[in-house]
């Protein structure tokens, strides 16, 4: 198993799609609420699973939704949801780097949540969020998380450990590509050997370029510690919201 197509295709899917009827995280419902104040606009949410943020946000009042996913099995586990609860919400499969089935400027609101920009390969990140910045409506809204390097003081061991195991294995990863810790709610064992399943780990300036390379411009950059005025301001997640 060498890519995260693969574990999401496999031993996270059930976790995922079952995912589908919870509620928003703290931090989500924050930023989403805060940011998505006209009903009437349309949004579109990358990497759905299952539906959870897209089904929120049809209980919140909107009404033109789209969720994409690049596992089909995700998207027809969302169809079905949807049809159970008579939801109108447009789920399709889709890949975030390639999203010209879409025109330019078409979305008000764009959903960036779950951390999905880190699960896609390191080479095509900046593809994904230049796609992100195309289909934004001019004045729209984006919001994006991502899995945040220092929020983590293990991450800084692991890197370390993997640096060297990978000096030996001839692996030319960044340190900032890791392995899952966990999968499927289990350790996953496998973790310091070659061709393992990798997410980006993000640190704040990196962010800072990809985003502003793309054209957004940053109105907030925080960790969900420091959006919810938590006493530890750091988190593995560190979300963005960006206007067009």
């Amino acid at each position: 198993m060498d890519s995260n197509k693969e574990v999401y295709s496999t031993l996270e899917l059930d976790n995922w799609r079952k995912r589908a009827n919870e509620n928003l995280i703290p931090a989500e419902r924050y930023l989403i609420e805060k940011y998505l104040t006209d009903k009437s606009r349309n949004v579109i949410e990358a990497g759905t699973g299952g539906g959870r943020i897209a089904f929120n946000i049809e209980k919140l009042g909107f009404k033109n939704i789209w969720g994409f996913d690049y596992i089909p099995e995700m998207i027809e586990y969302a169809k079905i949801t949807a049809g159970l609860n008579n939801s109108g919400i447009h789920f399709l499969q889709g890949d975030a780097v390639d999203l010209s089935k879409f025109d330019n400027d078409k979305f008000f609101y764009t959903i960036y949540l779950q951390q999905v920009i880190s699960f896609i390969p390191h080479h095509s990140i900046q593809k994904a969020i230049d796609e992100s910045y195309r289909v934004t409506a001019p004045d729209g809204t984006a919001i994006f998380s991502f899995l945040y390097y220092n929020g983590k003081r293990r991450n800084r061991y692991l890197s370390f450990f993997l640096k060297i195991i990978r000096l030996f294995q001839g692996d030319e990863l960044s340190p900032q590509q890791l392995p899952w810790l966990i999968i499927n709610h289990k350790i996953n064992w496998k973790f310091f050997l070659k061709n393992q399943p990798v997410n980006y780990w993000f640190r704040k300036d990196e962010i800072i370029s990809m985003l502003t390379n793309a054209g957004f411009e940053i109105r907030e950059l925080k960790t969900s510690g420091e959006i919810l005025n938590l006493k530890n301001k750091n988190a593995g997640m560190i979300y963005a919201v960006c206007i067009k």
